[in-house]
């Protein structure tokens, strides 16, 4: 079966290896859909020690999702959906053996694609609960990539008073309203700490959230915070 393997600085492989098969209490999924996280692009971008070269295969790649095809397992049967975490490899590959306890089962209906996104939602959803409260709170989100986008509206539903976001793509900004942000901001045209200055009558916001890991949008997060807010680098 075919596998893309990181084996050098910006450098993709594809590669033939042996079709795994599962084992006791294991399933065997056929991958259907992949998403890229932010951190993949990262170790593609950045120049590794020579000796972690070549990286294991299918990596780097976590978020997948596929049919399971043979079953080992009690708690998985053959034709269910599921997205997968993979350990032994990563998630570009063609068949993954993986424990149940490392799969999620999905509904067998709707676009894949959508439900591929439960994995990265379900990390935004995990941080929104380690953080206080948003309810009746102004919060700002600073980028409007994918999670970003799931932050804007898992906490709009969650009864921010406010929900303010920047990125410096106005399409991105669309879609935040869409998903219920209350304000938003060009950060490309606009100066972000003053713009929430504005929005927010110089209180500045209870929950600052920074959600791509760049150095600019690391430090706005404690320029837009109020005295004693609360400040989430998920991005880093």
């Amino acid at each position: 079966m075919k596998a893309a393997q990181l084996t050098g600085y910006k450098k993709f492989e594809f590669v033939e290896v042996d079709r795994p098969s599962p084992k006791e209490g294991q399933v065997l999924i056929k991958t259907e859909r992949v998403s890229i996280c932010g951190s993949d692009l990262r170790t593609y971008d950045r120049a590794h020690p020579e000796e972690s070269y070549p990286f294991k295969i299918g990596a780097p790649c976590h978020e997948s999702l596929g049919e399971v095809v043979e079953s080992r397992s009690s708690e998985l049967s053959v034709g269910d959906k599921v997205i997968v975490l993979p350990t032994e490899t990563g998630g570009l590959i063609e068949y993954i053996a993986e424990s149940p306890d490392r799969c999620i089962k999905i509904p067998g209906d709707g676009d894949l694609s959508v439900w591929m996104m439960a994995q990265p939602v379900g990390t935004v959803m995990y941080a929104i609960q380690q953080a206080d409260s948003v309810l009746g709170k102004r919060v700002a989100i600073l980028s409007q990539g994918a999670i970003g986008l799931a932050f804007a509206q898992l906490i709009a539903r969650a009864g921010a008073r406010q929900v303010i976001v920047t990125d410096i793509l106005d399409y991105r900004l669309e879609a935040a309203k869409k998903a219920g942000a209350t304000h938003t901001i060009n950060a490309e045209r606009e100066d972000v700490v003053a713009a929430v200055t504005e929005i927010t009558e110089g209180a500045m916001v209870d929950i600052a959230i920074e959600a791509c890991g760049r150095p600019e949008t690391c430090n706005q997060v404690f320029q837009v915070i109020r005295q004693k807010g609360q400040a989430i680098l998920f991005g880093m």
